[in-house]
């Protein structure tokens, strides 16, 4: 099931393009943190979320009416502190050294299962004709 694009490629480029967007794609936006901050304090002075997003340079009828009101789901219940300058950074690419040898044994024994499922499949396109080897 393939979901119709939300955001046009020049919606992307021009969200991208503003200080407070942490991550922007065809169907989601996500915010920094410190606009999140913010979002928190601009409502303690009753701003509606239409007008923070606006005071933030982000046109309302592009970001949408759903994805605004997601911002009060977001901070409900938060304060400004909630809301940290930096996350945890979660490689999906960790040197076998940084992991415990636990977590390291078990992504190895893992990743050389799937490389011999492979080979194996590799093995079978081959045989059936699908594709040629390089040799002939």
């Amino acid at each position: 099931m393939n979901r119709k694009p939300f955001f046009t490629e020049e919606q992307i480029r021009i969200l991208a393009e503003n200080p407070y967007t942490r991550r922007v794609g065809e169907h989601s936006i996500s915010f920094t943190p410190e606009f999140l901050r913010d979002v928190c304090r601009m409502r303690e002075q009753n701003m509606t979320y239409r007008q923070i997003v606006e005071a933030h340079g982000y046109d309302p009828d592009m970001i949408g009416t759903r994805r605004i009101y997601h911002l009060g789901e977001i901070i409900r219940g938060k304060t400004a502190n909630d809301f940290p300058d930096k996350r945890p950074v979660r490689s999906k690419v960790i040197g076998f050294d940084q992991k415990s040898d636990k977590r390291a044994m078990k992504q190895m024994q893992h990743e050389i299962l799937y490389l011999r499922q492979e080979v194996e499949f590799l093995k079978k396109i081959m045989a059936a004709g699908v594709i040629e080897s390089e040799d002939d």
